[in-house]
């Protein structure tokens, strides 16, 4: 559905820090994903964040592994992600 130069433009955003990926962070700093964002259960294979390690997921949440897992496992959230990330790398 998606092509490689959309996965590349989600990627190549989050890993500029222009499109972050959903989620929240807990009262000791920890980030977890939204359900959006774990949608292909990427968290399972990731060590759990901890006050020494708080962005573990968030690490994981920007990789093309993850980006491209996303595409194909949550399409609307993936436009959603993609008319972003196109919107900034533009401007």
């Amino acid at each position: 559905m998606f092509s490689q130069s959309d996965i590349q433009t989600v990627y190549e955003a989050r890993k500029n820090r222009m499109v972050h990926p959903a989620g929240k962070f807990d009262n000791g700093g920890r980030w977890y994903p939204s359900d959006d964002e774990n949608a292909d259960n990427f968290t399972a294979r990731l060590r759990s964040p901890s006050r020494a390690w708080p962005y573990s997921y968030m690490t994981g949440a920007r990789t093309r592994k993850h980006v491209a897992a996303l595409a194909e496992a949550n399409p609307a959230y993936f436009a959603k992600l993609l008319a972003e990330a196109t919107a900034k790398l533009n401007s």
